[in-house]
């Protein structure tokens, strides 16, 4: 009898370490599969609305600046009509004189931008926001999908 119990006991022992195991791949999994639901998500979002996060950006930045406060926009040369046009949207909306400039930089990758004032600025960096998602879902990603995620990011 003591020793069907020992066998019991090691059995259900072997049957959680298992369990355990089959829980983290499954959570892992799972974040894997969040990240890429995400960047699909944020790629037509994207392809949608290409100015999208910089309009978002703009909106902080006056929130955060006087009326008369000057703001340049730097961005990629390809992105500058939709950001002019958002700028001009947001004129028309807000009935104020903005003194708003958008300056080509070549340098930025599309997407992303700087929003500067005499005072101070602000970025608007996809990397920055992709690597924030990454560390709050470094808990769950498994080590291969975050090495993976890395490699794809390169591409």
């Amino acid at each position: 009898m003591l020793a069907a119990t020992d066998a019991l006991h090691a059995s259900i022992d072997d049957v959680e370490r298992r369990f355990d195991a089959v829980m983290d791949q499954v959570v892992a999994e799972a974040g894997a599969i969040a990240l890429q639901a995400a960047e699909l998500l944020a790629g037509h979002v994207i392809a949608a609305q290409p100015a999208r996060a910089i309009d978002e950006a703009l909106t902080r930045a006056l929130d955060q600046v006087s009326r008369d406060t000057a703001l340049a926009i730097r961005a990629n040369p390809a992105m500058r009509e939709d950001i002019e046009r958002l700028v001009e949207e947001r004129r028309a909306r807000e009935r104020r004189s903005m003194s708003i400039v958008v300056v080509d930089d070549d340098a930025l990758p599309l997407g992303d931008a700087h929003i500067g004032w005499a005072e101070g600025g602000l970025n608007v960096d996809a990397g920055a926001r992709r690597a924030a998602v990454l560390a709050e879902l470094a808990g769950v990603l498994a080590p291969q999908t975050g090495d993976r995620s890395g490699q794809e990011a390169g591409e």
